[in-house]
């Protein structure tokens, strides 16, 4: 996909050879990078490298032309490295611009090169390889002090048992995910050993998800599981009832036997009342709240058409918070934790046009595969109750989960097949 072609007998095998080191290090990427996104990215860059000698930019350019979601997410990122130009905190519009293309920009060319539709079913696999990894860690920790076993320090601790994500808001994420994968694979396996196997990883990613403190990936399982139903059983009344009755059963179980669940819905119970009855936005509840109630505040202290620049939203939301609520809000430093409204904050309407144009443009991507669909299915409603509880350029997780997914997608769309794109 997107190589060079070359007459000469003695390049085209040093390509062949090339190419079938891309295609296991993009392995490696799935497998390493539910573990922690340092690895995944150590594994691309070196695979960027690689690239570099063969890609054939024409035919790769000519690709993101015509394709509308890389399109539009080139355009958005250029424009944010555009906004450095009108940051007065321009140190920290480059930290971000270089998260962005280190976490999600860069993998998601570097992926589009290396994925095609023969290898994702690999590539799948991989990844939940990964991520039976994080579970078994995450039970260990859960169930003994393993602290002491790992160089590198643990995320988590016995009460929430996160391996190596930066917190249980992304690792929730993935487990969520996690679910949908192992569901999906365990009703098409082939051999009722594998449909066991993968019934047991997907109940105890179940069970694993409300252990965790992070209600993102409780809510996002909760709400994309309905969507799911509504998708394929709108017409089935019964099972769609039988479906819906039993996400409130797992809920009842879960508020029963975990405490960790138990103790998130009695703080968000709590948050909630305090905020409604004393009007106090300080709590994980009432921050992400109180993002909403400043849009009138936002909108007028940035300019709507190209934004305050990527360096400049924190620090003027800080502002906006110390005006609204004092000091209450001072640990934020500024955070909105919700993408689409800090991207317009940012980037202004420009930018969020931009960027809601991806997310369009992904979601109509048409895939005839039944497993494709089923993702594309799950994974966005995911990613975008991610994207409006939290800032996706801070969550470098995140982005190289959306790197890798929207990249099967499109992959999976394309009328082409690997071979006529490497034709020259």
């Amino acid at each position: 996909m997107f190589y060079k072609t070359y007459e000469n007998q003695q390049f085209q095998n040093i390509n062949i050879y090339i190419q079938k080191i891309l295609y296991s290090l993009t392995i490696l990427f799935a497998l390493l990078m539910p573990l922690h996104p340092d690895l995944g990215r150590k594994v691309l860059t070196f695979s960027f490298v690689l690239l570099l000698f063969i890609v054939d930019y024409k035919k790769l350019f000519s690709f993101i032309k015509d394709n509308k979601f890389i399109l539009y997410i080139s355009l958005f990122v250029l424009w944010g490295i555009l906004s450095i130009l009108w940051s007065d905190n321009q140190k920290e519009a480059e930290l971000l611009v270089r998260g962005m293309l280190k976490y999600w920009y860069v993998p998601t060319l570097v992926l589009l090169v290396t994925i095609n539709k023969s290898n994702i079913k690999y590539i799948l696999i991989a990844f939940l390889a990964g991520m039976i990894i994080n579970e078994v860690i995450s039970y260990t920790i859960y169930f003994y002090n393993i602290q002491i076993l790992f160089e590198y320090p643990l995320t988590g601790y016995s009460k929430n048992p996160v391996p190596f994500h930066a917190s249980h808001m992304e690792y929730s994420v993935f487990v969520s995910f996690s679910i949908f994968l192992f569901f999906y694979f365990s009703i098409t396996a082939k051999t009722l050993y594998l449909k066991v196997l993968l019934s047991v990883f997907t109940i105890s990613s179940l069970i694993l998800l409300f252990l965790l403190f992070g209600r993102t990936g409780q809510v996002a399982f909760v709400i994309t599981f309905m969507i799911l139903a509504l998708i394929y059983y709108k017409n089935n009344f019964k099972i769609l009832f039988s479906l819906l009755s039993l996400i409130l059963i797992t809920l009842f179980t879960a508020y029963s036997f975990s405490k960790s669940f138990n103790l998130r819905v009695t703080q968000m119970t709590n948050d909630m009342n305090k905020l409604i009855e004393k009007q106090k936005y300080n709590s994980s509840i009432g921050v992400r709240l109180s993002a909403y109630a400043k849009i009138p505040e936002l909108i007028e202290s940035t300019n709507l058409i190209y934004g305050v620049g990527l360096g400049d939203s924190a620090s003027i939301t800080d502002q906006i918070n110390e005006e609204l609520y004092g000091k209450l809000l001072k640990h934020q430093k500024g955070k909105l934790h919700q993408s689409f409204l800090t991207i317009f904050h940012s980037l202004g309407i420009i930018g969020l046009g931009l960027f809601l144009a991806s997310l369009y443009h992904l979601s109509k991507s048409r895939v005839n595969s039944t497993q494709i669909k089923f993702i594309k299915y799950s994974f966005i409603p995911i990613l975008l109750i991610s994207f409006a509880t939290n800032e996706i350029f801070g969550q470098r997780e995140i982005m190289m989960l959306f790197a890798l997914f929207s990249t099967i997608i499109i992959v999976s769309a394309s009328n082409k097949t690997s071979i006529e794109m490497g034709k020259a």
